[in-house]
């Protein structure tokens, strides 16, 4: 978060790191949404809409629990959008507006990686299931 003094403490970090993991989770829901209704009208081999649904569920999950998280630690997100190569995200902490500002590309590479998470958990799982 911009105009955080340096050393900032242990809570304070603990909320910024929250914040870029919610931040995170909600592009990676959007994200996912965009590519389903991409793929809905395609007519497919196999369809591949349901891993897409439980993982936009799941991504959209995640999201939700950061941002209450957020909220107990008095974080209030008012905004986030995309601005050219940068996603901004004004929040309100403690009562003062701040501003915090991610690179879209940085987002995207963190994105891919929560998918890749998410695949090799989902493997487990099934690995486990034995199905």
């Amino acid at each position: 978060m911009s105009g955080q003094p340096e050393g900032a403490s242990a809570p304070q970090q603990s909320a910024r790191d929250l914040l870029l993991e919610c931040v995170l989770y909600g592009i990676f829901f959007k994200a996912v949404a965009v590519d389903l209704a991409t793929l809905r009208p395609l007519s497919l081999k196999l369809s591949y809409l349901p891993v897409l649904e439980e993982l936009s569920v799941w991504a959209e999950r995640q999201h939700h629990q950061l941002k209450r998280q957020l909220l107990r630690q008095g974080v209030e997100i008012l905004t986030a959008r995309k601005q050219g190569k940068f996603y901004t995200v004004q929040i309100r902490i403690k009562g003062y507006r701040q501003e915090a500002v991610y690179s879209i590309e940085l987002l995207h590479a963190e994105c891919q990686e929560r998918l890749r998470g998410w695949l090799v958990r989902h493997r487990e799982q099934l690995a486990k299931g034995g199905d």
